[in-house]
């Protein structure tokens, strides 16, 4: 940490936070020196006043006694900020995550707008000259432009439609950076939405620039990895108080700047393939070699199969070797993974070998994992063959094993989070997809449709209701599971870790799934039980109207008669699967799923698509309590109806 000295900025005020009508309102006490050239953070739990302090600094919000001055104390100087204008002038600027460009202005004319001499400049003080803020913007978007494939500077001349969420967040950086005479830079969580591979960079050189510049940076954020990233000179948190309300203290420190180089990111982007528009694939990947071609031995005769072996064949023809595995749920076993490893340990003997994985859900979960252990992780490149696969199992890099526990079966009780190099999709693999398969992989469709996107709820209606007699219905399943990739990870960009409110949407429905795929020893499949509560839930949200057309579609589909179901439907009421199916919801491991002692939690849909573009906070709000036996009632229903 620098020595100490003088604060740069020094205020001390309390202001009243709380959001929504209804809402009761605390106070929080905000004692706080920022000092020239230092790097803090804050961080807190939603509606704490984080935000709220940065607006009181800015001039936008009224003090708690009902004052609209704030007090502040400047370079040593006593001020009083009355307005956002007041804070600039005295050097003090901020920065939020929605803070809007001008959509019909490239970003060069907006920076001109705000900062450049205009003809008439009496009224302004310390502004620069075209030419001269052109060259101060280009060396700033310059210094973000690492790693180099971001070239940020390419940005000057485009509007903000045509930029990334890193783009848009450098953009309001760089035109807050311009800003005559700043001392105080306060950013409020603006690297949310922007891309895992991208901010970390974005990081680095904003803060050797407050520290070059000798800026005080205050940076808001509920990102762990981005506090460590900063490398913070103090640590803030909102501490609660005994009688309500809350102050700003200092965090003590907590050995961040050891780990820096070791904490790995689970989320960064990776590219996804299209064979049918003609992506290269196998030209762009760099793949490590050998290649191991790892696929479900029911596929090997498909062309879609024929097509990516043969790719791989023309660049890596020596080094290319081929295994084939029999594929079940069973497969995801300790037992599978040592048999596979044994068989293909002599083939890969070294890190530098690179796994091709082609097949359904099971095998890339299974695979992955594999891949992921296997010499402490080597590339492995995903390639999915299924409606599921490509809708859910592909995206999200998790990898997971099933194993046996005093408890009864546990899905997904071993896994890894890896992410894969690329994957790569072929809508001709679908075409020796059987019916039963699309279908079942259609659930998770519809529980993205029912969140996000109306759309998508509709087609998959509509592509069960007419599957059976249709012959063409493989592009229709293609195309809706690849935007339900893109609608998954708009929640995993926003919500990587599954554990904020975006989180409920993945797990929408699977409280109940998984329940009862251990209470039935992992027979029923899961695209079933997904269907199954996703109707539970929909009950629970008195939902029925929605409920009984995703029952029509679902029987129209003739997946009321699958053998597995009606298994389901003939044991539910035996005491043995009772016990099981209790215990199962129970010991769910998902924290999210349960509410307090002996209650579980769902999502309360009011209507269709309602979540698309919402933020954490919005989902959280909308989490009900439910007990075991209205969720045993709820499911009593559904199978009643499916008989």
């Amino acid at each position: 940490m620098n020595e100490p000295q003088s604060p740069v900025l020094k205020a001390l005020h309390s202001v009243s936070v709380g959001h929504g009508k209804g809402n009761k309102r605390r106070v929080v006490q905000f004692d706080i020196e920022l000092q020239a050239g230092l790097i803090y953070t804050l961080q807190g739990p939603n509606q704490s006043g984080k935000s709220t302090l940065i607006k009181t600094l800015m001039g936008l919000f009224k003090r708690e006694d009902g004052k609209k001055d704030v007090e502040v104390i400047i370079g040593g100087q006593p001020e009083k900020i009355r307005s956002p204008a007041d804070a600039i002038k005295y050097g003090i600027v901020s920065v939020f995550q929605d803070d809007e460009l001008i959509p019909s202005m490239t970003l060069r004319e907006q920076l001109r707008l705000r900062h450049a001499r205009p003809k008439w400049h009496f009224h302004r003080e310390n502004c620069l000259s075209f030419s001269e803020l052109d060259e101060e913007a280009s060396a700033l978007l310059k210094q973000y432009s690492s790693p180099p494939d971001t070239n940020f500077e390419n940005n000057i001349n485009k509007l903000p439609g045509e930029m990334s969420g890193g783009a848009m967040a450098v953009a309001r950086l760089v035109s807050a950076q311009l800003t005559p005479n700043i001392k105080v830079l306060l950013l409020d969580e603006i690297f949310r939405g922007v891309q895992a591979s991208v901010w970390p960079a974005i990081v680095d050189s904003l803060r050797k620039w407050a520290t070059e510049r000798r800026v005080a940076l205050l940076s808001i954020t509920h990102n762990e990895e981005e506090i460590i990233r900063w490398k913070p000179d103090v640590c803030f948190g909102i501490e609660e108080m005994p009688k309500g309300g809350g102050k700003l203290k200092i965090l003590p420190p907590t050995g961040y700047r050891t780990l820096t180089a070791g904490l790995p990111l689970k989320v960064r982007s990776y590219p996804v393939y299209d064979i049918d528009q003609g992506h290269d694939w196998i030209g762009v990947i760099d793949l490590k070699i050998p290649v191991l071609l790892l696929a479900d031995r029911s596929i090997t005769d498909s062309e879609a199969y024929r097509s990516i072996r043969d790719s791989l064949k023309v660049k890596h023809e020596n080094d290319l070797l081929e295994y084939d595995i029999e594929v079940a749920e069973s497969l995801k076993s300790w037992e599978s993974v040592k048999d596979l490893v044994e068989g293909i340990s002599d083939k890969v003997p070294q890190q530098d070998v690179c796994i091709v994985i082609v097949g359904g859900g099971v095998l890339l979960n299974f695979a992955g994992f594999v891949a992921s252990t296997l010499h402490r992780g080597v590339q492995f490149l995903l390639v999915p063959t299924t409606v599921m696969a490509i809708a859910d199992v592909a995206v999200g890099s998790k990898t997971s094993l099933n194993l046996k526990a005093s408890s009864g079966d546990r899905k997904h009780l071993l896994g890894t989070y890896a992410n894969p190099t690329a994957i790569v999709v072929d809508r001709r693999f679908l075409q020796t997809l059987p019916k039963r398969e699309a279908c079942l992989g259609l659930a998770e469709c519809l529980k993205h449709g029912l969140l996000q996107d109306k759309d998508i709820y509709d087609r998959v209606l509509d592509l069960l209701a007419r599957i059976q007699a249709a012959n063409n219905w493989q592009d229709s399943a293609f195309d809706i599971a690849f935007r339900v990739m893109e609608l998954k990870s708009e929640v995993l960009l926003r919500d990587p870790w599954e554990e904020k409110g975006l989180g409920y949407i993945l797990l929408y429905g699977h409280l109940h799934a998984h329940s009862l795929e251990r209470a039935s020893g992992l027979a029923l499949s899961h695209g079933l039980s997904v269907y199954i509560g996703i109707m539970v839930e929909l009950i629970l949200a008195k939902q029925e109207a929605i409920q009984k057309n995703i029952l029509a579609a679902f029987r129209a589909a003739g997946l009321h008669e699958d053998e597995q179901l009606q298994v389901l439907i003939k044991n539910h009421e035996e005491d043995r699967f009772s016990k099981r199916l209790a215990s199962a919801y129970r010991n769910d491991p998902k924290p999210h799923h349960h509410g307090k002692k002996n209650e579980f939690q769902y999502l309360r849909l009011s209507e269709i698509g309602e979540f698309a573009g919402v933020k954490n906070d919005d989902v959280s709000s909308r989490m009900q309590v439910v007990d075991y036996n209205s969720i045993k009632s709820a499911l009593q229903t559904v199978i009643g109806q499916l008989q």
